[in-house]
């Protein structure tokens, strides 16, 4: 049981890092674009 709920918490932590990235891509993207867009 320990095993299944240590491979749990990892993916849990490797789900929220990778969401932490996506967030962090999108918001980034959304500045870049919003830039452009005020530039033209």
């Amino acid at each position: 049981m320990s095993a299944i709920v240590c491979c749990g918490s990892v993916a849990i932590e490797f789900a929220e890092m990778y969401f932490r990235i996506l967030i962090g891509q999108v918001l980034l993207w959304d500045k870049q674009i919003s830039a452009g867009v005020l530039a033209k």
